[in-house]
């Protein structure tokens, strides 16, 4: 009987092992071993920021856009051209990157750690308290500006994207012919 909990200790062990070394044979080992050592909650790591974020994200990307769109109009009597819209899709993005950004890097942050068999770097009873404990390491250990870390790279994407998006989202609306006040 002690033999077979060995066993089963040995096995577990192995499992851990070839989580950890990056021994993966494609996405389904992955998911199956995310499973059995880290159990459901792993795949929600970071969720809680990321929903936290879209809130101060999509709030100034919109009341942003919205405004330059609407001067814009105002001023020239004439709804805004593509290049506008472009621009202001992307300016208005870019502010908004800016203004929720830290949440990126807190989310990243919780995804990431514990990963390759390094011990976890941030406690905390609950997704609150892990949050407040990435936060605080970032500005007290790293300082502020780790809060946005990678941001260039992620505005390179996102600018266009958002501003293409925009775009496209006023032609349409006036394609059909939707008008708002």
């Amino acid at each position: 009987e002690d033999r077979g909990n060995e066993d089963e200790d040995e096995d577990e062990d192995k499992e851990q092992a070839d989580f950890w070394s990056g021994a993966y044979h494609g996405i389904l080992d992955v998911l199956s071993k995310m499973m059995r050592t880290e159990g459901v909650l792993a795949f929600y790591q970071g969720l809680i920021p990321s929903c936290i974020g879209i809130f101060p994200y999509a709030g100034v990307d919109i009341a942003l856009f919205e405004t330059w769109n609407s001067m814009y109009t105002k001023w020239k009597g004439s709804p805004a051209p593509a290049g506008v819209l472009l621009m202001a899709g992307m300016m208005s993005a870019s502010v908004a990157q800016f203004c929720s950004y830290p949440l990126v890097v807190v989310r990243t942050r919780m995804q990431i750690d514990g990963t390759n068999g390094a011990m976890r770097r941030y406690a905390g009873s609950n997704q609150f308290a892990i949050i407040i404990s990435v936060l605080r390491h970032l500005v007290f250990k790293e300082g502020v500006t780790a809060m946005y870390k990678g941001i260039i790279p992620s505005m390179l994407k996102l600018c266009p994207a958002q501003g293409i998006s925009w775009l496209v989202f006023e032609k349409t609306k006036r394609l059909l012919r939707v008008h708002h006040e």
